[in-house]
């Protein structure tokens, strides 16, 4: 689980700012670890833009593109968020069955308790 230390007399904006960037690590059954952070509005929108106007409304494609979008790195190397979909479908590739499944995993444990559910709202049934 995520945990924030809140810092005496941090204002409420700084709380909100630390928790938007928490970042969470998760094990996949290979082994490898993988951060996660929650998405912003901006990484939604820049995710719509990689994905395509078509993709957009394919609930599996747009799940899986959502669960890509929330890793922040694979053992240590830093992961861009993809800026098309080749490099969507690259990093998909990479992580694979297991790796999209412990970032799944770990976004339930870690960024839907007590959200907007916008993680929920965006995979669908995918």
């Amino acid at each position: 689980m995520t945990t924030l230390t809140l810092r005496e007399g941090a204002k409420p904006s700084e709380t909100i700012i630390q928790a938007a960037n928490a970042v969470a690590t998760v094990t996949d059954a290979t082994g490898r670890s993988i951060s996660i952070k929650r998405m912003n509005a901006l990484d939604r929108l820049r995710m719509f833009e990689a994905v395509g106007s078509e993709n957009v409304k394919n609930e599996a494609y747009l799940g899986y593109a959502t669960l890509a979008f929330h890793v922040a790195s694979i053992d240590g190397d830093s992961i861009l968020k993809p800026a098309n979909k080749l490099q969507l479908e690259g990093l998909i590739q990479r992580l694979g069955d297991d790796g999209l499944s412990a970032v799944a995993l770990g976004i339930g444990e870690h960024f839907t308790a007590g959200t907007s559910g916008d993680f929920k709202d965006a995979v669908g049934n995918g």
